[in-house]
């Protein structure tokens, strides 16, 4: 099974591709074997596979972009006159709200960019939501979300406001502002073979867990993952957040916020890249 127009260059070589068909398997046969207990319910780490401890914190793209993606898109509940406000009101907004803000940079990367795949890279992001209708709502079956959630509205403002945002080091350095400790830096270069979509409630993918099984993998083998369970807290988030909230339904906020994830997929990765779900 493909990812439907898939744009990436991240996936597995065909001298990988049966090892980790193996891997992958066993994963799927008994999803113990790499899920951990989450520390926080609210998604705030990366989907990145490079090396780094997320402490336990669901993944969605970007960390806190999935958030603002989601204002962005359908709440618009923190809107400012221009975007670097919009992002930084909803930092504060999450920060007032006893929630975690995060992002990760990378150690090497070129001007104006970060090495974050989802900041660099938001507007082919939001192209690709409002674009690839197909391939968002595949990735969003698998993952059990009903992808009429997502309506042509949400993919017009994806459409209109993905050749206006702010650079990825712009992004970051709003997100690095607003965390309260300095945020990661990633090293080495990203070898993302797979995506793991995690659908069990209170439970994250352990990068070391998740390390060992794919050890059997020629060559360096990681893995983006995505806890599809903990997106509904950011609906949660919003709700608590403003009384008006309530037009929006939480399926269709989750919705969204799954859509945002599956666009950076299908961004990030070719169209040979495997997809399990626990």
């Amino acid at each position: 099974m493909t990812l439907i127009g898939a744009i990436g260059s991240l996936g597995p070589s065909p001298q990988q591709l049966p090892s980790l068909s193996s891997a992958l398997s066993t994963i799927a046969d008994d999803p113990e074997r790499v899920l951990v207990s989450a520390r926080t319910p609210y998604p705030a780490s990366c989907i990145d596979g490079r090396p780094h401890s997320n402490g336990g914190v669901p993944r969605t793209a970007g960390a806190t972009l999935t958030t603002w993606a989601v204002d962005l898109l359908l709440t618009k509940l923190f809107a400012s006159d221009d975007l670097t406000g919009w992002l930084a009101h909803t930092c504060d907004a999450l920060k007032q709200s006893g929630l975690p803000v995060s992002g990760h940079r990378a150690e090497t990367h070129g001007a104006g960019t970060s090495g974050c795949g989802a900041a660099d890279g938001l507007g082919a992001i939001l192209a690709m939501l409002a674009q690839n209708r197909s391939g968002v709502a595949d990735l969003l079956r698998r993952w059990g979300i009903d992808p009429e959630l997502v309506t042509g509205a949400v993919r017009s403002e994806a459409e209109r406001l993905s050749t206006a945002l702010p650079s990825g080091a712009e992004i970051i350095d709003i997100i690095d502002s607003a965390a309260g400790a300095q945020i990661p830096t990633l090293e080495g270069p990203h070898a993302e073979v797979a995506i793991v979509a995690n659908t069990r409630s209170g439970q994250v993918v352990g990068r070391g867990a998740l390390a060992h099984e794919l050890d059997s993998v020629p060559g360096t083998a990681q893995a983006f993952c995505v806890d599809v369970w903990a997106l509904p807290a950011i609906g949660d988030f919003f709700a608590r957040s403003s009384s008006e909230i309530s037009q929006y339904d939480r399926d269709q906020i989750t919705a969204v916020a799954a859509a945002f994830n599956a666009a950076a997929l299908l961004v990030l990765c070719g169209p040979s890249t495997p997809v399990v779900v626990l």
